[in-house]
């Protein structure tokens, strides 16, 4: 029964985007027209100001809705934290992803690293500890790091996405250089 509401929410949505896309020019201008205005203006300016006077605003209600669909109690678990897994989701999965394929290689590798993301969520937004035991059919999981190193790892992201650039650094100093000397020998 739940994977019939998730298939209705992804067709609505689906449709939804399909709708403003396939519509004409001219029926947005009639439907929008400052918006329409507004984005011919600012498009015309910097990159700078498209962000500021759109992608900011657009974002800022993305946002908004992610964190109002937790519950106030899961808050201090992490609220910023899964806004960014969500806003920033290719990011944070091809940046994960690609740790996986380096060290265990091409099988799998996609399906480790969106479980990493889900069970980061998971994490971040009820408090789930992530669980790396490995039995023989877990394909799943990737086959190296701890839990802890794994959430060090998209701390590392989160920080080096905003500029932390010495936190990254680090981690892979601390976490992934071992790992490719053990490889090499």
């Amino acid at each position: 029964m739940k994977k019939e509401n998730k298939k209705i929410n992804k067709k609505v949505i689906k449709d939804i985007f399909n709708g403003i896309l396939d519509a004409s020019q001219k029926e947005i201008l009639q439907k929008f027209p400052e918006l329409s205005k507004t984005l011919s203006e600012v498009t015309t300016q910097s990159p700078e100001d498209f962000h500021m006077n759109i992608y900011y605003e657009l974002d800022g209600v993305i946002r908004r809705l992610i964190a109002n669909s937790m519950s106030k109690s899961d808050w201090d678990k992490g609220v910023s934290e899964v806004v960014f897994l969500y806003t920033n989701y290719n990011y944070i999965e091809s940046n994960l992803s690609k740790f996986i394929k380096i060290k265990e290689g091409n099988a799998c590798y996609a399906d480790k690293s969106r479980w990493l993301v889900d069970a980061l969520t998971h994490y971040y937004m009820k408090g789930t500890p992530i669980d790396m035991t490995i039995d023989d059919k877990c394909y799943w999981k990737p086959h190296f790091w701890t839990a802890e190193q794994w959430i060090e790892a998209f701390k590392a992201l989160l920080n080096f996405y905003y500029g932390g650039f010495n936190e990254y650094m680090l981690f892979l100093q601390k976490n992934w250089l071992p790992l490719l000397i053990k490889k090499e020998k």
